[in-house]
C-alpha cells in the first residue's frame, strides 16, 4: 500500500513527460536545488529538482534521491519575479517556492493531498549514492526475455509488460504478477528495491513463465491510472491471462496470479470472474476493506513512531468522520460541505497535540479541509468501501495467503480473515504462512518501519521465494 496523506509515505512514480516554459529570469533558479522533505519523525526523503535554462526557455526534473527515482520531467514551470512554482500533474505533485537569497528557497511540496515543507539549497551536482541490491539480476539471464503487449480491449487499453521464461524448448506453468496500489512499472520500484524483478528471477530460474507489467498510463502502457478502480484493474489482469491462454509456450490449465499488498486484493476479485485462473499467492494481501486497513495501518506505524494513543485516535475520528461522508454522500458539493464542516469540528483538538505530533500525523490547526476532498475522487468511492471477503469466498482455485511478522501496512491478522472468508465459499484448498521479521515487502527487517525499507540490502528474504516455489510446484503437480 503506498501513501494516502495519513500513512506516512509519499512515493514519486517515474512518469514522464516533458514541457518548457519561457524564462522571466536570468540564470538565478538554474542548477540543482536540494533538500529534505520530512514526511514523519520516522520517513525523510531528499528531493531534488534540476532547472535548466536555454536561452529564453526553462526546463526541469523531479529526482527522489532515496527511492532512485532520477530525471523526472516537470510539466509545467512558472517564474515570477523570485517566486518559482513546479508541477508535475502526471504525478499529482507541486512545489512552490521563494528565493529569500541566491542559493536559498523556501517553499512547499504539495502531493495527493498532503502540504510539507521543502526548503532547498543550491548544490554543485546531483547527489547519489550507490545502493547495495545483490539479488538484482544481471544480463545476460540464463533464460529468456521478452518486451510483450496485448489489450483489454473492453476498457481500449495497450498493456506492456515483460515475459520471463526457461530457455530450454517446451511449454511452462505461468503466474501473472500484480502490483501494489499507486501507479506501478512493472518491476514494482519501492524505495530502490525492484521486487518484482527479482521475484520473477528467482520464479523463471524455478521453471515458470513470469508477466509483469506496467500499469495503466505508466512505463508503455496506455491508460489512465487515476481513473482505474480495482475492478478495472482485475480486467487488466484477466487480459494477461489471455494472453498468456494464447501462447503456445504456455500451459493453458497451469496460469496463476500472484499479488503483492493492494494486488492480494486484485487476485481474488480477477479470480472470482475467470475460470482460467488455476491458482492465486496473496503476499500482504488484505482481507479486510482498505478503509479498515487504513486505520489498523495508522495505528501500528504511528505506535512505532511513539506518537500518543490520544494523537492517533484523533487521526482516525477525524478520517472516520471524512469517509462516513466519502461512503454516504453523493453530491460532491454537498460532500465537500460536509466535510468542511467536520474537520473544522476536529481544529480545538487539534491545538491539544504537541507540535511533534502535528508534524509526525500532518494535522495543524486549522486544518485545511481541502486536503481530504481527494477521497471524494470516483476510484477512491469505490476502493475505499470493496469488502474482499466477499470475492475470496466465490475463489475455487487454490490459495496461498503469506504475511510478515512485523508488517506494519497490512497486519498479519488479516492471514485468518482470508482463510475464513476462502472456506465460507467451501473451498478448502487454502494454505496461511506467517513469516517471522518480515516486513510488507518480505525483507527481514527490525522493526517493520516504513523507513527500514530502503536501508535494508535484501529485496526479498530466499526463503520466502523458496516457500513460494515450493507451494507452486505442489499445485501444479497435483
Amino acid at each position: 500500500m503506498k501513501r494516502f496523506k495519513f500513512i506516512g509515505v509519499i512515493l514519486l512514480i517515474n512518469m514522464l513527460s516533458v514541457c518548457h516554459v519561457c524564462a522571466q529570469e536570468t540564470d538565478i533558479f538554474e542548477g540543482i536545488w536540494l533538500g529534505d522533505l520530512k514526511v514523519n519523525q520516522d520517513v525523510s526523503l531528499r528531493i531534488a529538482f534540476e532547472i535548466k535554462a536555454d536561452g529564453k526557455t526553462y526546463s526541469a526534473t523531479l529526482n527522489s534521491i532515496d527511492q532512485s527515482a532520477y530525471g523526472i520531467p516537470v510539466e509545467t514551470i512558472t517564474i515570477k519575479d523570485r517566486s518559482l512554482m513546479l508541477n508535475a500533474a502526471s504525478l499529482n505533485c507541486s512545489y512552490e517556492g521563494y528565493l529569500l537569497v541566491d542559493g536559498l528557497m523556501k517553499g512547499t511540496f504539495k502531493q495527493g493531498g498532503a502540504s510539507l515543507e521543502l526548503n532547498l539549497h543550491k548544490v554543485d551536482r546531483m547527489p547519489g549514492k550507490k545502493v547495495l541490491r545483490p539479488q538484482e539480476p544481471k544480463k545476460p539471464y540464463p533464460y529468456v526475455e521478452e518486451n510483450v503487449k496485448y489489450e483489454n480491449k473492453e476498457a481500449g487499453v495497450s498493456l506492456a509488460g515483460t515475459l520471463t521464461k526457461p530457455s530450454k524448448k517446451g511449454v511452462f506453468p505461468a503466474v501473472v504478477l500484480i502490483s501494489g496500489s499507486g501507479a506501478n512499472d512493472r518491476d514494482e520500484l519501492v524505495f530502490g528495491h525492484r521486487v518484482f524483478l527479482v521475484l520473477a528471477d528467482y520464479l523463471t530460474r524455478q521453471g515458470f513463465a513470469v508477466l509483469r507489467f506496467d500499469d495503466r498510463g505508466v512505463g508503455e502502457s496506455t491508460g489512465d491510472f487515476s481513473k482505474a478502480t480495482v475492478f478495472d484493474m482485475a480486467d487488466d489482469v484477466i487480459a494477461g491471462v489471455e494472453y498468456l491462454k494464447g501462447r503456445s509456450d504456455i500451459k493453458k490449465s497451469q496460469i496463476g496470479l500472484i499479488g503483492h499488498s493492494l494486488g492480494g486484493e486484485i487476485a481474488p476479485i480477477a479470480a472470482s470472474k475467470s475460470s482460467d485462473i488455476n491458482y492465486i499467492v496473496l503476499m500482504a494481501g488484505a482481507g479486510m476493506s482498505l478503509e479498515e486497513t487504513i486505520y489498523l495501518q495508522c495505528d501500528a506505524i504511528y505506535s512505532s513512531m511513539g506518537i500518543s494513543k490520544k494523537a492517533i485516535d484523533l487521526n482516525e475520528r477525524i478520517n472516520r468522520g471524512v469517509f462516513d461522508i466519502v461512503r454516504n454522500t453523493d453530491n460532491l458539493e454537498l460532500a465537500k460541505k460536509k466535510i468542511d464542516k467536520c474537520i473544522s469540528g476536529f481544529n480545538k483538538e487539534i491545538e491539544t497535540l504537541s507540535v511533534e505530533e502535528q508534524r509526525s500525523l500532518s494535522i495543524k490547526a486549522p486544518l485545511d479541509s481541502k486536503l481530504y476532498y481527494q477521497f471524494l475522487s470516483p476510484v477512491m468511492r469505490v476502493d475505499l468501501f470493496v469488502d474482499p471477503s466477499l470475492f475470496l469466498s466465490k475463489v475455487t482455485c487454490p490459495v496461498l495467503a503469506i504475511n510478515g511478522s512485523k508488517d506494519l501496512q497490512v497486519l498479519p491478522q488479516n492471514l485468518d480473515l482470508i482463510e475464513t472468508a476462502v472456506k465460507s465459499g467451501g473451498n478448502n484448498n487454502v494454505t496461511i504462512k506467517l513469516f517471522k521479521d518480515k516486513n510488507h515487502l518480505f525483507q527481514t527487517c527490525k522493526t517493520g518501519a516504513v523507513s527500514e525499507y530502503k536501508k535494508i540490502e535484501e529485496t526479498m528474504c530466499p526463503s520466502v521465494q523458496k516457500y513460494l516455489s515450493g507451494w507452486l510446484n505442489r499445485i501444479i503437480g497435483e
